[in-house]
């Protein structure tokens, strides 16, 4: 099935196939021990997300910071050093991460990691007003969800109750079915 795929997509098949058939560790060990050398920035990512994946985040936080200071352009890398951050509960790093190198240019992603960092963070006032923010301008359905979510952790029940009727008149004809009583 390998030789079916592209030649440059094989590492990243291959590194996944090790997970599905053999788990995390599985994975780890054929990103580690892989012919392709590692000053490649697919491998590299491979390896990263491998070592993410396998709980080693403290060792992924210094490869990926290596990785992201060696490809200085890759939102990739910043992302996954990011995502390691995170995991390590390195919150001023994670910090650090969005407000310089390539996430403080990625607009579309840029968001997403902000409120992810607040919510890990226990920030859970500041992610509601920027949910808020973003709930009153983009209307999407995740955030509307979260919104619910944190106006309930922080006893704002009247604005949980809005965003509830904002939930139910978003979902279709056959989810509102499913959460109604029979």
């Amino acid at each position: 099935l390998c030789m079916r795929v592209a030649p440059g997509q094989r590492f990243r098949f291959r590194v996944e196939a090790a997970r599905l058939t053999g788990g995390v560790e599985a994975k780890l060990r054929e990103a580690r021990h892989s012919e392709q050398p590692f000053r490649q920035p697919v491998a590299a990512q491979v390896l990263g997300e491998a070592l993410i994946d396998s709980g080693n985040a403290r060792l992924a936080q210094r490869y990926l910071r290596r990785c992201a200071r060696r490809w200085p352009a890759s939102v990739d890398f910043a992302r996954l050093y990011f995502t390691a951050c995170l995991k390590c509960g390195d919150h001023g790093a994670a910090r650090k991460a969005l407000t310089h190198g390539a996430l403080s240019k990625a607009k579309k992603i840029l968001g997403d990691l902000t409120l992810a960092l607040e919510i890990e963070s226990e920030n859970i006032q500041v992610a509601h007003e920027f949910l808020k923010c973003r709930v009153e301008t983009e209307r999407k359905q995740t955030d509307l969800d979260r919104y619910f979510r944190t106006s309930i952790s922080l006893g704002l029940i009247d604005e949980a109750e809005a965003a509830k009727v904002g939930l139910v008149r978003r979902l279709t004809r056959r989810q509102s079915a499913h959460f109604s009583i029979t």
